[in-house]
């Protein structure tokens, strides 16, 4: 998903399809738009924008594994818009 779609895949996420998360930066815009996400049915998953994503990978494969989906916006957190980021292509290839 490219940035300015992520916010309402939970809206149009079948329920029959399982959960659904969505990746989050930290920072203050991100932490926003992850209780935004929650409240239209995704379930955040916090990224930090600074640290390594370790612990952002390890949460987003054992969502996976759980049998959910997660959306991630591929041009990351601070764009370029539509450029993909490799973190987005690493995961898509480790499922």
């Amino acid at each position: 998903l490219w940035h300015e779609r992520i916010a309402l895949s939970g809206q149009h996420w079948r329920p029959e399809w399982g959960p659904i998360s969505a990746l989050h930066t930290t920072r203050f815009a991100g932490r926003v738009a992850g209780v935004a996400q929650e409240l239209l049915g995704t379930q955040p998953i916090a990224m930090s924008s600074h640290a390594g994503n370790l612990a952002a990978s390890r949460e987003v494969l054992r969502r996976l594994k759980e049998g959910g989906s997660v959306g991630i916006a591929a041009d990351g957190s601070s764009g370029p818009a539509r450029k993909l980021k490799d973190a987005a292509l690493e995961w898509a290839r480790a499922t």
